[in-house]
């Protein structure tokens, strides 16, 4: 991904400790390793970790050498906090997910903020696939912030507020914001010398001065303040007009968020309904094939001379005795294959029971 903050004359710090440079490549290669030859389809093939900490943990300026070539300056204080959060970082997650596991481990100083990308894949002790192994449930991500504030508690580090009420952003997303906000108007007032020049005070034919000392230095305060206050007033409004486009773009952004979210929900209104109508189907296949089984049967034994034409009809229009297997087997198949039978008509009889001391008239 494209990272729209990165320095490109710092690029050539960036150091890739772990891994080939082809990440699919060398999360393939792990999979195989572990004996798995056809990963689930939903399965988490991979983690990324980013690891950092807010800008002045390090504090590292970028500098020009004499030859032109930028690089970055630090203390020897830094520079140690730096090299030890590395280790930190790699020895962490050895421990949560063991060595082999890790496939790539890359420190990036092309950024404001020194920081390490690195990815694993996540199988378990049993050799399987199994991502919510180690990011199942809400707690377990917890243990994972807990665990990695824990191992850099020496170089003066704290971890983030527990529970915030923060939104999660993407990476995308991040520089996405952070472009649009400088883009953003700044109040930058600003006079050129024309404007700024102070006026010659006015003098009379003997050179004297028109106004008192007081009056011109109070005349041209207020020629200076109209000025600025012109400017103050050009720049607010240039502000508003910018606003007012960013928060259009924000409500139309909003909107397509809602349409896509609907959508979403129609989506899986629709998958519910195509997988109702596939049990429905399966269930009638399942009937078709039981009467054509059925009728296969009930063919063959007719061709076969095994049942007669008279023991159909008897089957049809009489009610056999429960002794006779053979008619009963026929009255089976027939109703197996949808043609209808006589049955026995149960009557109901309605039993009127008196309690003992109540007269019935």
């Amino acid at each position: 991904m494209e990272v729209p903050n990165a320095d490109r004359d710092l690029t050539y710090l960036n150091h890739r400790g772990i891994g080939s440079g082809d990440l699919a490549k060398d999360v393939s290669n792990r999979i195989k390793s572990a004996g798995i030859d056809k990963p689930r389809k939903n399965a988490v093939l991979a983690i990324e970790h980013l690891m950092t900490a807010s800008p002045e943990a390090f504090q590292f300026e970028k500098t020009q050498t004499n030859t032109g070539k930028y690089t970055l300056s630090y203390t020897e204080e830094n520079l140690a906090r730096w090299r030890a959060f590395q280790t930190n970082c790699h020895d962490w997650l050895v421990k949560q997910y063991g060595k082999e596991n890790i496939v790539n481990f890359t420190k990036h100083l092309d950024e404001q903020t020194p920081h390490i990308h690195a990815v694993v894949v996540p199988i378990d002790k049993k050799g399987k696939l199994n991502c919510r192994e180690y990011l199942g449930g809400r707690e377990k991500m917890r243990g994972l912030q807990d665990s990695f504030a824990q191992v850099h508690q020496g170089l003066g580090l704290e971890r983030g507020i527990k529970g915030s009420k923060a939104n999660h952003t993407t990476v995308k997303e991040f520089y996405a914001h952070a472009n649009a906000f400088a883009e953003a108007p700044s109040l930058d007032i600003s006079l050129t010398p024309s404007q700024a020049s102070i006026q010659a005070p006015q003098t009379d034919f003997f050179g004297r001065m028109k106004e008192t000392p007081d009056d011109y230095k109070e005349a041209q305060e207020k020629r200076l303040n109209a000025q600025v206050e012109a400017q103050q007033k050009k720049a607010l409004e240039k502000a508003k007009e910018k606003m007012v486009e960013l928060h259009q773009a924000a409500k139309a952004a909003e909107v397509i968020k809602k349409e896509n979210e609907k959508l979403k929900g129609e989506m899986k209104g629709l998958q519910n309904q195509a997988k109702d109508l596939n049990g429905k189907l399966g269930q009638i296949s399942e009937k078709l094939t039981q009467q054509t089984n059925q009728a296969g049967i009930l063919i063959k034994d007719i061709i076969l001379n095994e049942i007669s034409k008279q023991e159909l009809v008897q089957a049809i229009s009489t009610i056999p005795d429960r002794s006779d297997k053979k008619q009963e087997r026929i009255r089976d198949l027939l109703t197996g294959i949808g043609i209808p039978v006589k049955q026995v008509q149960v009557e109901q009889k309605e039993e009127i029971k008196v309690s003992k001391g109540v007269r019935l008239r």
